[in-house]
């Protein structure tokens, strides 16, 4: 409750300063929860909304939580959810989501390239 208190209205005004789809998303028994969302004027309609729960391996979002997860962590999300592919561009090994989990820490930011939705790429940071 305190994050959602405190990042509500910087993701109210990420969405409209960009005009996108803003998510605020925390980490509950190894899945994401949507916490909250706003959609900018001209953000793109997904299947997520409030509530919304997701493999934190398959999306930017989620991959920004990982990356700062302990090891033991992980593997206990991984062990327990698996890696689902969910498109050709899903990360669906742990070689490659330890890759890719490297390179968010390095940026500080992560990218989705398609890897929920087709046609779908957005950037997200953690928290």
């Amino acid at each position: 409750m305190q994050i959602y208190e405190i990042a509500k209205l910087e993701v109210d005004r990420l969405a409209e300063e960009t005009g996108e789809l803003a998510n605020l998303t925390i980490e509950e028994h190894g899945h994401s929860v949507n916490s909250h969302q706003v959609q900018g004027e001209q953000a793109v309609k997904v299947d997520s909304y409030v509530g919304t729960s997701v493999d934190l391996h398959a999306t930017a979002l989620r991959k920004s939580i990982l990356a700062y997860l302990p090891e033991e962590r992980i593997d206990t999300i991984i062990d327990n959810h698996g890696l689902l592919h969910r498109t050709e561009q899903t990360v669906s090994t742990r070689e490659k989501l330890g890759e890719e989990l490297e390179m968010v820490r390095e940026r500080e930011y992560a990218i989705d390239d398609e890897e929920r939705l087709n046609g779908l790429r957005y950037v997200a940071a953690p928290i």
